[in-house]
């Protein structure tokens, strides 16, 4: 038996490993041979990974007993290492609560993989144990042929040397560490529930304390510690304590009870089946989508009552060339601006039933009611609405989600920025900070002439609805401000980054008028979680709500119909038309029914609604008080319509 030193083993595998990823990395290859590629350099990873963890490796015959030690890394852990890309998905779950079975997959390489078992974990790990098994054979394993859940406690202890399929013996691999924090223990048991909020941060000349709470059910719970993580996971600790919550619970499916979840999950399957109805089971042409959002109402708490009022899609914002002086297009067609704009002309349509019931027709029941302190109306008690968004919103959000876990110390390069207002690029997608030495004001002639066209991030328009309402200027003289009272997203959720994007950064405006206060919607994701629909993205946007109950398409980069060219029913001068008609007939909160619609131009209209723009103006304050940005305006001709 011959054995080489470790160092020279790892040594030739470092240059095998050069070879193949920058020998190799000009050559024309056909699919096969980068096939074979790739995978040549994933066993070269895999079994550096058990070197380095000996201190020599064996050349023929039975391995020795450092390699044996060695091999008994469970698979997830292994495949996490060298493809640390790959996500897990929960496809079903099934029997009684005392015999569970749960099914998860993981796609690798365009296959998909699944595994059985009577919990989560081991049904991931009978997954990741497949493919683990073709990323180093290159063999596919019969994927119809499921195994049996693997007893836990046969795996860590010990079996038959060639059995390299369990959990890990030695139980020291951070994997099992991190499932056991209570961090993880509290995000699996509320999963998208648990927002954490620095509170404190002190230091007395020696070291330095962070006091950090966490709100779970309603309730707030502090924790202190020397970092960041310490701070988090002492919060975490006291909040699972004082809810009688434990890992065990892990196993039971409690956390599946959870209202909130339960109510997040209901939303995305309406949004979902409504959309799959008005694409014609997602055969019709514009079913292609990267985005969907829609807004699902609610009354007095009860699932059974959820009903979809707004759906749209889009990913992209109008080309500057395209811009109109006369209202006629939609300079942002993402899929949740194009949500809430579709969910105003539903409130106008609501507003509508006051007046026709005011003429003794009988036009069913309005979501609002009068005011009980003065003219105009508000939403009924019992109404809430929620917005879904199958990813996070662009900006703040969303950059930072897939990079990190939230509890893992912060070394992102980008960790400066964070909070920062961001603009989105013109015509295409992604978003870039706001440069803090340009003007806030954009000009018509310059956007014309060449110059980008500005146009704030989701995150900051989501942030900004959650001070101002979604509802806008104009619909402010008739009603009072309306929020969303959840924010459910489908995938790429961090609960850190949604909640500093779309609730602190604003939380500190204050010396807001009467009816305008930062409110905070809970933020939670869904326990499905969409996968990244890769290809290139559609040049339009779909929408639909529940007054008009038409599909209508958008040309994203031109911003009108997609068909005609015509002007859409959600561009500003269609809103800004029915704000005109039903002015005169509804009672106002901020002056004289005859004196509504009177303005010379929408613009003007807008400057009108007094109270909206000086909470507007409160907020842009602030945030440029806290170093984020200046918030960026369009040109001042768009607006100049009448």
């Amino acid at each position: 038996m011959n054995s080489i030193p470790q160092d020279r083993f790892l040594d030739l595998m470092k240059d095998v490993e050069h070879f193949l990823v920058n020998g190799l990395k000009d050559q024309k290859l056909d699919d096969n041979v980068v096939r074979d590629k790739q995978q040549l350099i994933d066993k070269l990873k895999c079994l550096k990974s058990d070197v380095e963890r000996n201190t020599q490796i064996t050349l023929g015959g039975k391995p020795s007993l450092e390699r044996q030690v060695s091999s008994s890394r469970n698979s997830l852990s292994i495949l996490n290492e060298i493809r640390s890309d790959v996500q897990f998905i929960l496809e079903s779950q099934s029997g009684p609560s005392h015999a569970m079975e749960f099914v998860m997959s993981v796609h690798v390489d365009g296959k998909r993989f699944e595994g059985v078992g009577s919990s989560k974990k081991q049904a991931k790990h009978n997954a990741a144990e497949k493919a683990l098994k073709y990323v180093q054979t290159g063999v596919c394993p019969d994927v119809a042929k499921e195994t049996s859940p693997v007893d836990v406690s046969k795996e860590t202890g010990g079996g038959d040397d060639n059995d390299h399929n369990g959990l890990d013996a030695m139980a020291t691999n951070e994997e099992t560490q991190e499932e056991s924090s209570p961090t993880f223990v509290l995000n699996t048991l509320r999963p998208g529930l648990v927002a954490y909020d620095l509170i404190a941060e002190t230091f007395d000349g020696l070291e330095r304390c962070y006091e950090y709470a966490v709100t779970v059910d309603g309730q707030i719970f502090v924790g202190k510690g020397r970092n960041k993580r310490q701070a988090k996971t002492e919060a975490a600790k006291t909040a699972l304590t004082s809810l009688n919550l434990s890992s065990s619970q892990l196993e039971d499916g409690v956390y599946d009870t959870n209202p909130m979840q339960k109510m997040a999950d209901k939303v995305q399957k309406l949004i979902y089946s409504k959309f799959s109805e008005i694409t014609e089971n997602f055969t019709s042409p514009y079913s292609k989508r990267r985005v969907l959002a829609g807004i699902v109402m609610t009354t007095a708490e009860d699932l059974d009552s959820a009903k979809v009022i707004t759906i749209a899609t889009g990913t992209k914002c109008i080309n500057g060339k395209n811009l109109s002086n006369r209202g006629c297009t939609i300079n942002d067609c993402h899929a949740e601006i194009i949500a809430r704009r579709s969910f105003i002309r539903y409130l106008y349509s609501q507003l509508q039933k006051h007046i026709q019931t005011d003429a003794g027709k009988d036009a069913g029941t309005s979501i609002f009611i009068s005011r009980n302190n003065g003219p105009g109306y508000k939403l009924r008690d019992n109404v809430k609405f929620h917005l879904y968004i199958s990813t996070s919103p662009c900006g703040d959000a969303r950059i930072f989600s897939p990079h990190e876990d939230s509890a893992s110390v912060d070394c992102h390069p980008a960790r400066k920025s964070r909070g920062q207002l961001r603009t989105k690029i013109e015509a295409g997608e992604g978003t870039i900070p706001v440069d803090s030495n340009n003007s806030s004001i954009q000009t018509w002639d310059g956007v014309l002439q060449g110059e980008r066209l500005l146009i704030m991030s989701c995150s900051d328009k989501v942030a900004k609805w959650n001070v101002l309402g979604v509802q806008g200027a104009l619909l402010t003289y008739f009603i009072e401000p309306v929020y969303l009272s959840s924010i459910i997203i489908g995938s790429n959720y961090s609960s850190d980054h949604m909640s500093r994007a779309v609730i602190s950064r604003v939380s500190g405006c204050h010396e807001l008028p009467s009816l305008y206060t930062p409110t905070k919607p809970v933020l939670c994701r869904t326990s499905y979680q969409e996968e990244r629909l890769p290809g290139k993205t559609p040049d339009y946007s779909v929408n639909w709500n529940q007054a008009d109950d038409t599909v209508e398409v958008i040309n994203a980069t031109t911003g009108r119909l997609e068909q005609s060219s015509a002007p859409s029913r959600l561009s500003k001068h269609n809103l800004y038309q029915i704000f005109r008609r039903l002015g005169g007939e509804l009672s106002c909160i901020t002056m004289k029914k005859k004196d509504v619609g009177k303005s010379s131009s929408y613009r003007e209209a807008k400057h009108k609604a007094s109270d909206y723009q000086t909470a507007k103006t409160g907020l842009v304050t602030t945030l440029k008080g806290n170093g984020l940005g200046t918030w960026i305006k369009t040109p001042a001709e768009i607006d100049q319509f009448s």
